[in-house]
């Protein structure tokens, strides 16, 4: 995303589009958005709403986002082989 800012006023520049609503709340994703999101008949979106937006995501990108938080954390270290060598530390013990 690129931010530009103008008389103090940063704006958000990317891909937007007017959807209606139709019956039940229904709304579209248009084409152009579902293959830049790689999102396929029958896939499963996440929907978020905060400070008054509704957000979509797919499952494999919310995935991807929880991995690079978790390796944040961890960095390059297995975290089942670091479970492991506590589990092993232990039962010596």
């Amino acid at each position: 995303m690129t931010y530009v800012g103008k008389n103090n006023i940063w704006v958000r520049l990317c891909h937007q589009s007017q959807l209606k609503s139709q019956q039940g709340g229904r709304i579209v994703i248009p084409a152009e958005i579902r293959r830049k999101m790689d999102i396929h008949c029958g896939d499963q979106v996440i929907l978020s709403y905060h400070d008054g937006e509704l957000h979509i995501a797919t499952r494999k990108q919310r995935l991807q986002q929880a991995k690079a938080i978790v390796k944040a954390y961890a960095g390059d270290m297995s975290l089942a082989e670091q479970l492991a060598a506590e589990r092993r530390a232990e039962a010596n013990d």
